[in-house]
Formats: C-alpha cells, structure tokens, sequence
C-alpha cells in the first residue's frame, strides 16, 4: 500500500514540482518505513527542482551519517520549529511525527489532543 502512495507522490512531486504537500508527505511515508537514504535522495531532488532548502539537506545530510533515525527526526523538528517561528502554517501531523521520532512522546501526545480540540 506505501509502495503505491509514493509511487503516486512521486508523480505528483513530478508534475507539480511545487507541491510542497506532496513532497512533505513522500518525506513522511520514507521516514515512517526508515527509509533515510531514499528521503535523503527525495529531498535533493526537491531542491532541485522545485526549489527545495539547499542548507537544511546539507545540514541533514551531515547527521543522517550519525544516527540516520533519531538524527533525521531531530533535524525535522528544528526545521518545523524553525517554520512556525517565522509565522508558516505547520501541519499539526507533522509536529506529532516528528517529537513522537525524537521520543518525546508526551509532548506529541499533547500536540495530538490540541489538534483534535482545535479539528486541525
């Protein structure tokens, strides 16, 4: 069922490089199936082609080589952080994911019942 939805990702990513959706969740599904190296690869594609952050993949890049899972999800919650910080709207599926990966299970349960008080 994965295999299929990033295959039709993929070709959304690829018709509609700007579908920034698109490209987050792909991101998601390779990091739900601890596919660091084909996330990795997905998001240099991103960059370029569609404009993609060149420093936050090199900066991922760089601790992917650490420890590929607890890095990536700590990188991911910075880069959302960092977002929400300058006022972007931030999935709140998205910062769930990502303190759930960091082992910040409280905090992403919290996220969890806001979200569902607010229907987000």
């Amino acid at each position: 069922m994965l295999t299929r939805l990033s295959a039709l990702l993929e070709e959304v990513c690829e018709i509609d490089p700007e579908h920034q959706e698109a490209w987050e969740a792909l991101e998601l599904i390779y990091a739900s199936q601890g596919k660091y190296d084909d996330l990795l690869d997905m998001r240099q594609v991103w960059v370029e082609h569609a404009g993609g952050d060149e420093e936050a993949v090199a900066r991922l890049e760089e601790r992917m080589g650490e420890d590929g899972a607890f890095r990536y999800w700590e990188w991911r919650l910075e880069e959302l952080q960092g977002r929400l910080a300058e006022g972007q709207a931030v999935s709140p599926v998205y910062m769930v994911a990502a303190h759930a990966g960091t082992g910040s299970r409280d905090q992403a349960f919290e996220l969890l019942q806001d979200a569902v008080r607010s229907r987000e």
